[in-house]
């Protein structure tokens, strides 16, 4: 399950075409099914997509939870989805005639640069606990299923 949304993250991360991601691609590079399995004797890939909806459901549905960015897995879908909850804005820039000349001063690149990278990391971090949360139910899952056994 944490490769499954793993592969979905970084494959709309890295900007590949979302329309391209298949179930026969993720069986095959998830699951390392050969490249000519039959996807109707074999829903691996359906399965696992569902699991992750309703453990990321499960996940989000906690009114702790900082909700600043979310990953969903839309049903119809393998590619995940990041949704900000508000507009997240670069800090205003210095006025430069109030500066010392020897005071070193950040343009707009400068700053749209430090956004970009301060978001990525927001994402990664984001990322990075839902995996943690997902492998946790995972995990408590299978404890509770061995213990009823």
């Amino acid at each position: 399950m944490l490769h499954f949304l793993d592969y979905s993250v970084r494959y709309v991360l890295n900007g590949r075409p979302i329309d391209e991601l298949k179930e026969r691609t993720l069986g095959v590079e998830v699951f390392h099914k050969a490249g000519d399995y039959d996807t109707a004797q074999d829903n691996i890939v359906r399965v696992t997509a569902n699991e992750v909806r309703k453990r990321l459901a499960q996940y989000y549905g906690d009114e702790h939870r900082n909700r600043r960015l979310t990953v969903q897995l839309p049903s119809g879908s393998y590619a995940a989805c990041l949704h900000w909850a508000e507009e997240d804005s670069p800090p205003p820039v210095p006025d430069v005639s109030a500066a010392e000349p020897e005071t070193p001063v950040l343009g707009n690149s400068d700053l749209e640069e430090v956004h970009r990278s301060r978001i990525g990391w927001q994402i990664i971090t984001a990322c990075f606990l839902a995996l943690a949360a997902l492998s946790t139910c995972f995990f408590t899952d299978t404890c509770a299923q061995q213990m009823c056994l």
